[in-house]
């Protein structure tokens, strides 16, 4: 037995899921982060918890309206999704910078990335804040299949993104 670290840790378990969440501030600017911390927790009502850092765009542009658009992203655009997750909507416009494609969706109040497999429409009934995150616990108001292509997962502690 070898004591190992968090990040470790992440490395040795995975694959994880992997998601790009899109969401909005007050001005309606749309920000996108790629994030693996997220689960269902309830199939009746259908709820995901999400845990996002306090520092994000993400996590103000949620406690700002409490909408997320939470996509599951497929190969076709595995370089695009990765370069969600190495700059921060703070200070870089995502969106633009990686040319990710948007679609509008019918009971979505947020679009949802086009290429993505599954997206749901998420609106936060509870927050708890915990260490440098903050823990969102959404409804699901709606979801979609957008295609059956294979999703991407996150490997090797996030280092890398592949197809499953």
């Amino acid at each position: 037995m070898e004591k190992i670290t968090v990040e470790e840790s992440t490395r040795l378990s995975s694959p994880h899921l992997f998601a790009l969440a899109v969401t909005k501030n007050k001005e309606e600017r749309l920000n996108i982060m790629g994030l693996s911390w997220f689960t269902f927790v309830s199939f009746n009502p259908g709820q995901i918890l999400l845990s996002i850092s306090r520092k994000s765009c993400t996590n103000a542009n949620i406690k700002s309206d409490g909408i997320i658009t939470l996509c599951m992203p497929i190969e076709e655009i595995k370089e695009q999704a990765f370069k969600c997750c190495t700059s921060s909507g703070n200070s870089v416009d995502k969106l633009k910078e990686t040319g990710i494609e948007l679609v509008e969706i019918e009971g979505f109040e947020i679009p949802a990335v086009k290429k993505s497999s599954v997206a749901w429409s998420l609106r936060v009934n509870n927050t708890i804040e915990t260490g440098a995150q903050s823990i969102f616990i959404a409804d699901i108001v709606s979801a979609v299949s957008l295609n059956d292509k294979k999703h991407l997962m996150a490997f090797d502690g996030y280092e890398r993104l592949d197809a499953v």
